[in-house]
C-alpha cells in the first residue's frame, strides 16, 4: 500500500514540463510589454479606457469587453503602455493551458503538450498578446468555447451546456470574429443533434437550445448596438462588390506565413505537419478530432465567403491558430511515434530522446524569431516625441505627414499627439491630409520653426536642399527640419511640403498633400498657385479613397478664397467660373450663387415686386420648403398650384443671362392620385403675345419623384424689358387635385 501511494504521488513528467512551458510563455508575453510605442488603434483603446467604464459601451465599431477590461487595468495600474496591454497579455497567457487541455481532451496527451509548445513559441501569437486590441482576447475566449463545447458534446450535461452558452455570449462581446466561430460550432452542434435523434435520445437536444437561450440573454443588453455595428462592419463590406473581394488564395498565403512562424521552410514544415495530422486522423477514423479541427478552421472560410474582413490580415482569423497548431502537433507526435516504433524495445527512450531533440530544435529556431518580435517596433512615436522635447523650442510647429498609404490614412495624427502631451511642451500640432485654412492662418504671424514627422515605408526621406536635417526612427519614421530657414512659419511649412512632396506615393497620398499645399498658397494669397495646385490634386485623385467630403471642403476653402479675390479685384469672368466649380461641390453654396446671380426671383416675390395670377387655383402662390425623403435634398420653392402663374418685370442686361432653378412636385402629394403638373416658362415683350421658352411635365410616378433642372437662356432679349412668366398647368387629365408644384429658388444668373 505504501508503494502504491508513492506511485500516485509521483508527479507526471509531461504535466510538469507543460507547466514549465506555460511559465515560459507567460514570461515571453509579459516581457517588454511596455517597450513599443502605442500605435494608432492602441491609442484609440487607451482613449476609451481613459473615459472609464461607461464609455466602453458607447463604442460604435467594436463590442465592449476589451474596453471594459482596459478601463479596469488603467484604473488599477495607471496609464501606461504596460497597463493598456495588460488584458491582452493575460488573454495570451491563458490560451496556453487551454490549448494543452484541448489536446488532452482528444485522448492525445502528448499532442496537447506539442500544441502548447508551438503556441508558446509562436511569434504571431506573441505579437497580439502584446497589443492593446481585441485579437488575443478573441482567440482565448474562442478556444475556451471550443473546449467547453467538446466537453458538452462528449458528456452532455446541462451544466456543461450552460457553461458553453455563457462563454459564447462572452465571445460575442469580444469581437465580431466570434460570429463565424459560433456559426461553425452551430454546424457541429447540428450534426451532433441529428446523431442523438437517430440514437433515440432526442431529449438531449434540449441542452443546445438552453445554451442558445443563455447566449441571447447574455447578449441582450448589447443587441441594439450589435445590429448597428454589424451593418456597418459586415453589411458595408458585403455591398462593396466583386472587385473588392480578397481571393481565398491570398488569405491562405498570409495565414500559412503567420501561423507558420515565418515565411520559407519553417512555414512549409508546419503546414506539412498539419497535413500529416489531418491524414492520420482520417486514417485512424478519429472523427472526433477531425470534427474539432474542422470546427476551428471553418470560420476562416466563412470570413472569406461573407467578406467580413476587407483585407487578408491573419489577425482577423486568429481564432483558428490553436486548432491549426493542434493539427500540426498531431503530425509531430505521429512522426515521433513512428520513429520510436522502429527502434523496437527502446521505443520509450527513443520517443523521449527524439522529443528532447525536437524541443531543443524548436527553441533554437524560434529564439531569433522571438528576439526579432521584441525588437520589432510598430512606430517609434515615443522616440520622436522625446527627441522633439529636447531639440525643439517652445511654440515650434509639428506636422505629421502620411506619405505611403494609398488611402492617405495619417497614423501620426492620433499616435504622436499622445506622446507629445506627455512632454508637456506648448507646441502647435498639425496633421496632413486634411489641413484647413483656419489652421494655417496663425502661422502667418509667427517665425517658429517647423518640424515634419514623415511616415514613409516606401521611400526614405532624402532631401535635395542643403541645410535640411533628417533623423530616422524605427518604423520608417523620419524627422525633417531646416534650422537655417528664415521667414514665417507659414513659409517654412510651405517649403517643407514642396520639398517632401515628390517622396509621397502617387496618386494618393500625394494628391492629398497637394491639397494641403494649395490651402497654404491660398492663405499666403498666392491664388494662382492655389488654384493650379488644387486642380492638379483633384485631377490626380478624381475619386478620393476616403474622406471625399472633407477634401471637397478643403477645395471649397481654396476656391472661396479665390472667389473673394476675384470679386475684390473686379475679375468678373474668373469669379463666375470659380462659382460654377463651387456649385459642383455644393449646390447650395450661397457665396457662389451670389456671384452668379443677376436677380433672385424668390426674393423679388417676397419683396412684393412680382404679380401672381391665381386663375381659380385652390391655393395661393407662396414660399414653401420641399425636402426629398429619399436623400434629404431640400429647397425653398415658389409654390404655384395650377392653374396659376407669377410674372416678373425684368430689364435684361447686355451680358447674357439665363433662368436657372429646379422644379418638383411636393413629396406630400406623391400618393394623392394626381397626374402631376406642367411647368412652363413664358416671355412677353411689350403688348405682344407671350412666347413659350420651356415646358416640362412632372408626374407623381417613381421616376419623377425628385428635383428636375431648369435652364432657360435669355440672351436673345439682351437690352430689352421683358415680362418673365412662371406658370403651372394641370396634368393631361385636366385634374389639378393635389398638384403641389414648386419652383426651387428661381434665379436669373450670368452665363
Amino acid at each position: 500500500m505504501r508503494t502504491s501511494s508513492r506511485a500516485r504521488l509521483k508527479p507526471d513528467p509531461l504535466l510538469v514540463t507543460s507547466l514549465l512551458v506555460i511559465l515560459l510563455g507567460a514570461a515571453l508575453r509579459f516581457g517588454s510589454l511596455g517597450g513599443d510605442s502605442l500605435w494608432y488603434d492602441e491609442v484609440l483603446t487607451l482613449g476609451t479606457a481613459r473615459i472609464g467604464l461607461n464609455a466602453a459601451t458607447g463604442v460604435r465599431d467594436h463590442p465592449p469587453l476589451l474596453y471594459l477590461l482596459s478601463a479596469i487595468a488603467v484604473s488599477l495600474f495607471g496609464e501606461s503602455e504596460f497597463s493598456i496591454r495588460f488584458p491582452s497579455a493575460i488573454a495570451g497567457t491563458l490560451a496556453l493551458p487551454l490549448v494543452f487541455v484541448l489536446g488532452r481532451r482528444l485522448d492525445r496527451r502528448r499532442t496537447g503538450f506539442w500544441a502548447l509548445l508551438l503556441l508558446t513559441l509562436s511569434p504571431f501569437h506573441l505579437r497580439y498578446s502584446q497589443e492593446a486590441r481585441h485579437y488575443a482576447l478573441l482567440m482565448t475566449v474562442s478556444l475556451a468555447t471550443l473546449v467547453l463545447l467538446h466537453r458538452a458534446l462528449t458528456d452532455p450535461k446541462l451544466g456543461r451546456w450552460l457553461a458553453f452558452g455563457c462563454a459564447t455570449g462572452l465571445n460575442l462581446y469580444t469581437h465580431y470574429g466570434a460570429f463565424p466561430v459560433l456559426a461553425s460550432q452551430a454546424i457541429l452542434i447540428g450534426i451532433w443533434s441529428v446523431g442523438r435523434i437517430r440514437a433515440g435520445r432526442p431529449w438531449s437536444i434540449s441542452y443546445p437550445l438552453v445554451a442558445a437561450l443563455v447566449v441571447v440573454v447574455v447578449c441582450l443588453p448589447w443587441i441594439g448596438h450589435l445590429r448597428l455595428a454589424l451593418v456597418r462592419n459586415v453589411g458595408e463590406n458585403a455591398a462593396r462588390g466583386a472587385t473588392d473581394i480578397t481571393p481565398l488564395s491570398t488569405w491562405l498565403r498570409e495565414i500559412l506565413v503567420a501561423f507558420g512562424f515565418t515565411s520559407g521552410p519553417f512555414a512549409a514544415l508546419i503546414a506539412g505537419l498539419v497535413a500529416l495530422g489531418l491524414v492520420m486522423g482520417a486514417r485512424q477514423r478519429d472523427w472526433k478530432s477531425l470534427g474539432l479541427v474542422a470546427t476551428g478552421l471553418l470560420p476562416v472560410l466563412l470570413v472569406v465567403a461573407f467578406r467580413v474582413a476587407r483585407w487578408a490580415f491573419p489577425k482577423y482569423v486568429i481564432f483558428a491558430l490553436p486548432v491549426y497548431l493542434l493539427a500540426a502537433a498531431v503530425g509531430l507526435d505521429t512522426l515521433l511515434k513512428k520513429t520510436s516504433e522502429a527502434s523496437g524495445r527502446w521505443r520509450p527512450q527513443v520517443y523521449v530522446a527524439g522529443s528532447a531533440v525536437v524541443v531543443l530544435a524548436l527553441l533554437l529556431a524560434c529564439k531569433p524569431l522571438i528576439e526579432n518580435e521584441y525588437q520589432r517596433m510598430e512606430r517609434d512615436w515615443r522616440g520622436v516625441a522625446e527627441h522633439l522635447s529636447r531639440a525643439a523650442n517652445e511654440g515650434d510647429v509639428y506636422v505629421s505627414m502620411a506619405m505611403d498609404l494609398p488611402n492617405g490614412f495619417n497614423q501620426g495624427g492620433v499616435a504622436l499627439p499622445y506622446y507629445l502631451e506627455q512632454t508637456g511642451a506648448n507646441n502647435l500640432f498639425l496633421a496632413s491630409g486634411s489641413l484647413r485654412t483656419a489652421e494655417l492662418l496663425p502661422l502667418i504671424d509667427t517665425g517658429a520653426d517647423v518640424w515634419g514627422v514623415l511616415l514613409n515605408r516606401v521611400r526614405p526621406a532624402e532631401p535635395t536642399k542643403d541645410g535640411i536635417q533628417v533623423k530616422e526612427f524605427q518604423g520608417s519614421l523620419y524627422l525633417v527640419h531646416h534650422p537655417a530657414q528664415v521667414g514665417s512659419a507659414l513659409e517654412k511649412i510651405t517649403a517643407l511640403f514642396e520639398e517632401v512632396l515628390p517622396l509621397a506615393v502617387s496618386p494618393s497620398p500625394q494628391c492629398l498633400l497637394k491639397q494641403d499645399l494649395a490651402a497654404m498658397y491660398a492663405v499666403s494669397q498666392d491664388y494662382s498657385a492655389a488654384q493650379r495646385t488644387i486642380d492638379d490634386a483633384r485631377q490626380q485623385c478624381p475619386n478620393p479613397p476616403r474622406g471625399g467630403d472633407i477634401r471637397n471642403v478643403l477645395a471649397g476653402q481654396v476656391y472661396h478664397a479665390l472667389l473673394d479675390e476675384f470679386i475684390r479685384t473686379g475679375q468678373t469672368d474668373l469669379a463666375r467660373q470659380t462659382s460654377e466649380v463651387l456649385l459642383e461641390w455644393d449646390a447650395k453654396d450661397e457665396a457662389a450663387w451670389d456671384a452668379l446671380t443677376f436677380e433672385n426671383l424668390l426674393h423679388v416675390f417676397e419683396q412684393g415686386r412680382a404679380q401672381a395670377s391665381a386663375h381659380g387655383a385652390p391655393e395661393p402662390v407662396q414660399v414653401r420648403r420641399y425636402v426629398m425623403p429619399h436623400n434629404g435634398d431640400w429647397g425653398q420653392v415658389l409654390f404655384i398650384h395650377p392653374p396659376s402663374s407669377v410674372s416678373f418685370r425684368i430689364s435684361v442686361p447686355e451680358d447674357p443671362i439665363a433662368l436657372r432653378c429646379r422644379v418638383a412636385m411636393a413629396p406630400e402629394s406623391w400618393e394623392w392620385g394626381g397626374d402631376g403638373s406642367s411647368f412652363v416658362v413664358l416671355v412677353q415683350t411689350g403688348d405682344s403675345e407671350p412666347v413659350e421658352l420651356f415646358r416640362r411635365h412632372v408626374g407623381n410616378h417613381s421616376s419623377d419623384r425628385g428635383w428636375h433642372e431648369v435652364h432657360v437662356p435669355l440672351e436673345t432679349y439682351a437690352g430689352q424689358v421683358i415680362t418673365l412668366i412662371l406658370t403651372t398647368e394641370a396634368g393631361p387629365q385636366g385634374d389639378s387635385t393635389g398638384d403641389w408644384a414648386g419652383w426651387e429658388t428661381p434665379r436669373l444668373v450670368w452665363q
